[in-house]
């Protein structure tokens, strides 16, 4: 499924209660997103990394649904790889 938005992400999200999961690196993260996603209404199972590259790689096999990043982290990978 394609999701273009928040607003898409969050009703999808929600129609899939505890089947989802999502990543962060260990941080501010691991608070902020906690509390949007009971904030949202939103049942997720957290997987806790220390290292931005196997989320990408666990995001990409399909294993991991969602990966969360500061911006500053996803721009300095994306510069590494291109």
């Amino acid at each position: 499924m394609k999701i273009d938005s928040l607003a898409q992400f969050v009703e999808f999200a929600r129609s899939q209660p505890g089947k989802l999961n999502w990543g962060a690196t260990a941080g501010a993260l691991e608070f902020i997103v906690p509390s949007f996603l009971k904030n949202a209404g939103i049942n997720m199972v957290h997987v806790p990394y220390r290292e931005f590259a196997p989320a990408l790689n666990d995001l990409s096999e399909g294993r991991l649904q969602t990966y969360f990043s500061a911006l500053a982290c996803a721009a300095t990978s994306a510069g590494r790889q291109g």
